[in-house]
């Protein structure tokens, strides 16, 4: 997992998994650094939780959505902003 300020490019292969502030790295503007984790060298069946604003990857598949009101910058009036997805091939 690594840490980016948002409207940073999001590497090849890494996927936004969480969105929060952080007054010290990215000047603390609300929702403005994202936690990016690596996918594609996650083996077949493999799941990930990552926000829902983020593309699925090509060989991934949405398995479901959930509202979280602590991951991916949930303001309280965010609704299924998680997703979880499952490597196909």
């Amino acid at each position: 997992t690594q840490q980016v300020c948002a409207g940073a490019s999001i590497p090849a292969g890494w996927i936004v998994n969480d969105i929060s502030t952080d007054i010290l790295r990215c000047g603390g503007a609300k929702n403005d650094v994202w936690s990016i984790v690596r996918f594609d060298l996650l083996s077949v069946n493999a799941t990930l939780t990552v926000c829902a604003s983020s593309p699925t990857p090509t060989g991934w598949s949405e398995v479901d959505f959930v509202t979280d009101f602590v991951k991916c910058g949930n303001t309280g009036t965010a609704k299924d902003n998680v997703k979880e997805i499952r490597r196909l091939n």
